[in-house]
């Protein structure tokens, strides 16, 4: 006795290509926003393109094609995607999302799977990947995607495509038929029961009060599939005695605490129970797409985004906005909230408890509720809350923080906004965050604290393997009063630190295999000291996608005055290859580039040193030479000798007495600085070596 229904349904897997990309220089606020948002609700969606192989250990070709979804929520979607390569979403270069399948296909032990195959699962779900994109694309070992006819499944003159007679259609008769099989002489298969009752109200949708529906609390109602419905239970409130459910056509049941509301085929609804709380009052006429609930009030929703309430007032059953544009409605015990497509929100129902206080404004993307408070996330992460207070209605400020985002693909130096002391030592410093292993989670005091270093853990793009990787951290003050580590703040007055350094520790990576690109976030806390204050917290997170370079060698001394030390000798092979040395870190007027000259003279250069009792700064003269083990040449840092045979075997560094005539005697000055030494002229990489000097100075008498 069922009819045929048609309704409108539009496309729910077809996201924004640009959501796929790699984030673009020319890119909007706004598609960043969105971008960020989507990155986050991937892991969700790589479920479902997984749903297959979560269900079963070996899934069959056919259960593969016909078993998995994207889902994704519809503000990502677009009108349409179209067959060219620029909108297929499986040849995109978002690194961040491969790097979340590589994770799930790792955490299933998936053994021959890789992350453009899921990317094709994905595509295989768009409008694009339906016509053309997908065809014979690999979603599986040994498992491809069927093919369209050319660009449409059915032609002009009725014939259907491979995908739909080897795949699609199949599958469809034996769904029915074992659905056919289920319902005849089987009561128990017959039975459907309301959208919510108490178990799945508490346990499926991450706290009771997240569900679309309140469960009825004293009664059932089951829809048979003929679309009757049979109710038992407490008479009053829905069960035993509904005379207002005869006849057939229903669709689906929902319930507040202590009534039901069923929606037909056509989109009219019929309510029964308790006649305070819902049970009377439901909207005449059709057209109803969905129903939700509170504890003791309805909320139906029209395709065209105009929404009707009914029950008891104190649970929203009044109130409800006019207008239309409505997309979802969201309930809370004794509220409403609905948020239209433009990301704006209208709350209704109990004031105290959610049914004022709704933000204004727009962008918001999705909102959550506890039993008497609401919160709404917009698309910039941040959150809005608002209801009894007891109950989540107000968010800590912290929630709210600064956030600041940058892309790290080698070394970053960034500008950081000072934070203005007020009274004491309230300088800003940053404590590790997301993904920081080693860095310290609050803060400490230190005048001079050095280099603070810490690791991540990244992913291979290519297979998802994982490495630890080493970074070392340090942060100067704009007066340059302190040097300032990760964990420590300054006592500069006015602005203070507003350059961090990161970079990739090159003595700790060694072991990283070369040439490989590692993907992977992490981020840090800025926080004010000493009194924590979380109104002033800032979250600086950072996006690697990094490729790890050759590996240098790593030679270390320490330097407490003049330094002579041996060098390892370079070989040359043909021509004038002979190794030399350039500037590295903190080195001031040192060349950053080979020249050649037979007999170049002394190189000058300069570092910043910092007075161990106080933290000032202060720029030393320092004079290096080299000279070869025969004495042929004497060499410069940026110069190559021409020996033949062993070469630079003996590098001198000392203090320059007349240009640090001006430092006060008798301080102590410490500090960092590195050479690296290339192989000219060619300045091939790979032989590349690095050679750090840690100074500990007691600037003499002059």
């Amino acid at each position: 006795k069922g009819e045929a229904v048609f309704v409108a349904d539009s496309v729910k897997s077809n996201p924004l290509a640009e959501l796929f990309a790699k984030e673009g220089d020319l890119d909007s606020n706004a598609l960043k926003n969105l971008r960020a948002e989507f990155e986050r609700d991937f892991d969700g969606y790589v479920d479902n393109l997984l749903a297959p192989e979560k269900r079963a250990t070996s899934p069959s070709s056919s259960d593969i094609i016909n078993g998995f979804s994207l889902g994704s929520y519809n503000h990502y979607n677009e009108f349409q995607s179209d067959s060219s390569a620029s909108d297929n979403t499986a040849n995109a270069k978002n690194t961040n999302l491969k790097a979340i399948i590589n994770n799930k296909l790792a955490a299933l032990n998936l053994s021959g799977y890789n992350a453009q195959m899921i990317m094709n699962r994905a595509e295989a779900m768009s409008c694009g990947g339906c016509h053309q994109n997908s065809n014979d694309t690999e979603i599986a070992p040994n498992v491809n995607w069927p093919k369209s006819k050319s660009f449409v499944h059915v032609d002009e003159q009725g014939n259907l495509s491979p995908a739909l007679t080897k795949q699609f259609l199949p599958a469809r008769a034996a769904l029915l038929a074992d659905y056919w099989q289920k319902t005849v002489d089987r009561t128990v298969e017959k039975w459907r029961f309301a959208e919510m009752d108490v178990s799945s109200a508490r346990n499926n949708f991450g706290g009771y009060y997240n569900a679309p529906n309140n469960p009825n609390e004293v009664s059932f109602a089951v829809l048979k599939a003929d679309g009757s419905i049979t109710a038992w239970g407490h008479s009053k409130y829905g069960g035993t005695g509904a005379p207002s459910l005869s006849g057939n056509g229903y669709t689906k049941i929902y319930s507040t605490g202590i009534a039901f509301a069923t929606l037909k085929a056509d989109g009219s609804i019929v309510a029964l129970g308790d006649s305070s709380d819902g049970g009377t009052g439901a909207p005449s006429g059709n057209g109803y797409t969905k129903i939700y609930s509170t504890r003791g009030a309805f909320a139906t929703l029209k395709a065209d985004g105009s929404i009707t309430a009914w029950g008891h007032s104190d649970y929203g059953g009044t109130g409800a906005p006019s207008g239309k544009g409505y997309t979802k409605i969201y309930s809370a015990e004794y509220a409403f909230a609905a948020l239209k497509a433009d990301g704006s929100i209208t709350a209704w129902g109990y004031s105290d408890d959610g049914g004022t206080g709704a933000p204004s404004g727009n962008g918001y993307t999705k909102i959550y509720s506890t039993g008497t408070a609401f919160a709404a996330l917009k698309a910039d992460g941040s959150i809005t809350a608002w209801g009894d207070s007891d109950s989540g209605g107000v968010i800590p400020t912290s929630i709210n923080a600064k956030v600041v985002s940058y892309t790290m693909n080698g070394d970053i130096s960034v500008d950081i906004e000072p934070i203005h002391r007020t009274t004491g030592h309230k300088s800003a410093a940053f404590v590790g965050g997301y993904n920081t292993i080693g860095a310290p989670t609050r803060m400490t005091w230190s005048l001079n604290a050095g280099l603070s270093k810490f690791s991540v853990m990244l992913r291979d793009t290519d297979n998802g393997t994982k490495y630890k990787v080493h970074l070392v951290a340090k942060m100067i003050s704009k007066l340059g009063c302190n040097f300032i580590a990760i964990n420590n703040a300054a006592t500069c007055y006015g602005d203070v630190h507003n350059k961090l350094f990161i970079s990739f520790d090159k003595a700790l990576n060694n072991n990283l295999p070369s040439g490989i690109t590692l993907s992977g976030r992490f981020s840090l806390k800025r926080l004010q000291w000493p009194n924590m204050n979380t109104t002033n917290t800032e979250m600086h997170n950072f996006e690697i996608n990094w490729k790890v370079p050759s590996h240098s060698k790593v030679i270390n001394y320490t330097m407490n005055g003049d330094i002579s030390v041996d060098i390892e000798p370079i070989h040359r092979t043909t021509g004038h290859k002979s190794a030399a040395f350039v500037g590295g870190f903190n080195t001031i007027g040192a060349p950053t580039s080979m020249t050649w000259s037979v007999n170049a003279g002394l190189s000058k250069f300069s570092v910043m040193l910092r007075n161990m009792d106080n933290g000032t700064g202060y720029k030393v003269h320092l004079v290096a030479k080299m000279i070869s083990k025969l004495g042929c040449n004497f060499i410069a840092i940026n110069n190559a000798a021409t020996c033949h045979g062993d070469v630079h075997n003996k590098l001198f560094i000392s203090f320059d007495k007349a240009l640090n005539k001006n430092l006060p005697s008798g301080i102590t000055l410490s500090g960092n600085f590195a050479l690296t030494r290339l192989q000219w002229p060619d300045m091939n990489t790979t032989n590349i070596e690095i050679h750090n000097f840690k100074i500990n100075w007691r600037v003499p008498s002059h």
